[in-house]
């Protein structure tokens, strides 16, 4: 019987969350409020786990085509990611491999690096006391790919500060 109510409670959580997500979709803007709610429902369990990170990238990549958001969603997005990927029990604070791979196709879904995104690759270049040795390259790499026509001085930066605070960081391909 507990187990059922834990079941139930935790699609109740799921379901919240899920109409957040949905309520900022429609009108494509999240405030202070929103971030509120969803920061209670993701850290409810003590963690945020796939799932919720999927959810959080499509929320900005909606919001960054036209919608708006919080300061607030910014800096949420950013801890709870970071959380996501160098807070657990395999790789402690260490951007391992397959956290990389699953990064890299986030920020690649939508075949643009996005203000926030670059905000997210440079936090996790400071956080991580290891990252794959393509993760700076990779950001170098998308910048003359998806910039080349554009204003590139914040990306010049994102490149640089990468460049600076991961260089001791990177592990050799194994």
């Amino acid at each position: 019987m507990l187990d059922e109510e834990t079941d139930l409670a935790e699609k109740k959580e799921k379901k919240d969350l899920l109409d957040i997500a949905h309520e900022i979709l429609e009108d494509r803007h999240i405030d202070a409020d929103e971030v509120e709610e969803m920061l209670q429902i993701v850290l409810e369990d003590g963690a945020i786990d796939q799932e919720e990170a999927e959810m959080l990238f499509a929320i900005n990549d909606a919001l960054e085509e036209g919608g708006s958001m919080c300061p607030e969603y910014e800096e949420f997005f950013i801890e709870m990611i970071t959380a996501f990927l160098l807070n657990d029990d395999i790789s402690d604070n260490s951007l391992d491999d397959t956290e990389w791979d699953w990064l890299r196709a986030m920020v690649s879904e939508d075949g643009d690096l996005g203000a926030l995104e670059a905000k997210l690759l440079a936090n996790i270049a400071k956080e991580a006391s290891s990252v794959p040795a393509d993760f700076y390259e990779f950001t170098k790499q998308f910048e003359h790919i998806e910039y080349a026509e554009e204003d590139t001085s914040r990306l010049t930066f994102l490149s640089k500060y990468i460049g600076s605070v991961a260089k001791e960081k990177v592990r050799p391909p194994v």
